[in-house]
């Protein structure tokens, strides 16, 4: 399925992903809890007011997440809108 998707995504970036159920969602995360420590293992909640925004960018067509640090020194997300060819849209 990964080598699927990453043909598929280098065609179309705006069809990468796909719904699974929660109780997969819910096998998927306590794997994870499973395997790493407490400090490695966390959530991020992301507003759909934002979502929205960068999505109504003209030429978005998804959103890429990156691992960061934020000024308290804790690990968190940075997420930027992408276009048709997978650039971030600040580029």
């Amino acid at each position: 399925m990964n080598k699927e998707l990453l043909v598929k995504s280098q065609a179309d970036f705006a069809t990468v992903g796909e719904q699974i159920s929660h109780e997969l969602a819910a096998k998927m995360v306590k794997d994870h809890h499973d395997t790493h420590s407490v400090d490695e293992s966390n959530s991020y909640y992301i507003g759909k007011n934002i979502i929205d925004q960068m999505l109504a960018q003209p030429g978005c067509v998804g959103i890429r997440f990156f691992d960061a640090i934020n000024e308290a020194g804790k690990k968190t997300l940075v997420y930027v809108g992408i276009d048709s060819k997978g650039k971030r849209m600040s580029e």
